[in-house]
């Protein structure tokens, strides 16, 4: 426990288990960004060149309310999946620790995105690997009124992760930072670290849907490159980035929440 009252408030005890679930839109996701694009492209003046960058402006005006309309639908759409997608995950999660250990319950916390475009006001955020991290009067008629937005941020599968409070620093955009991000393409990550990458199997418990013992040696072998892309050493550290947070104003630390399992590829 980092700050026992708001953990307190929060329900967030010493010595209990939390189920974590770390899923978005997936395919939906990126169909959803691909007409978004596609439709700015469209409206996009012709004979001016591209963007070098590849951001291209936000819609606006009458003359592209469609467009500007057909973007958000899209990507409402693909939010609204994503929420689900964790709902789900987290009934499947629930039932089968309520199938082991006999009757528990699992109140929800939070659920927050971090790759999402937000409407604030009269402006357009995009957050990417980011999340809301908004203060006390921005929170005024929620749960968090007292304590600041809540703000997961989550480990790889070898590390810890972290639940802060949210400051809500104008010059960040309310906005905390969602990890600590990787240190190793997943490319990388694939061709390196072999030894590294057995210890960690051996050390932690990853639970994947395929059976080890009858899969064929191919199916083990794109899975285990998969698992290779995701472990602790293709990603930094959270330590510097949550005393960042802190030290900035931006979050303040609550609690730390360590590894028991990972399920991976559900």
């Amino acid at each position: 426990m980092l700050d026992a009252p708001t953990a307190h408030a929060w329900g967030v005890r010493l010595g209990h288990v939390t189920v974590m679930v770390h899923s978005g839109s997936l395919g939906t996701g990126h169909l959803a960004g691909t007409l978004a694009l596609n439709l700015a492209t469209s409206v996009y003046p012709k004979g001016l060149a591209h963007p070098a960058n590849g951001f291209f402006p936000l819609l606006t005006g009458e003359q592209n309310a469609a467009a500007l309309q057909g973007m958000r639908d899209a990507l409402h759409t693909a939010g609204n999946f994503a929420a689900v997608n964790r709902l789900f995950l987290v009934l499947m999660a629930t039932a089968v620790l309520q199938g082991t250990i006999g009757d528990c319950e699992f109140p929800l916390l939070y659920d927050a995105a971090h790759n999402f475009i937000w409407q604030e006001d009269e402006h357009w955020l995009q957050r990417k690997g980011a999340t809301p991290a908004r203060g006390y009067e921005a929170m005024q008629g929620t749960p968090f009124a007292d304590t600041g937005e809540l703000v997961l941020v989550p480990g790889s599968m070898g590390a810890s992760s972290v639940v802060l409070a949210g400051q809500g620093h104008p010059q960040a955009l309310h906005s905390a930072s969602h990890g600590a991000g990787r240190k190793q393409a997943r490319g990388e990550a694939m061709h390196a670290h072999e030894d590294e990458f057995r210890q960690f199997l051996h050390d932690f418990r990853v639970v994947t849907p395929i059976d080890w013992r009858r899969a064929r040696a191919d199916v083990r072998a794109q899975k285990l490159a998969e698992l290779k892309q995701e472990a602790p050493f293709a990603y930094k550290g959270i330590g510097p980035v949550i005393q960042t947070l802190e030290q900035t104003g931006i979050a303040r630390p609550v609690a730390e929440l360590w590894l028991l399992l990972t399920v991976k590829g559900w």
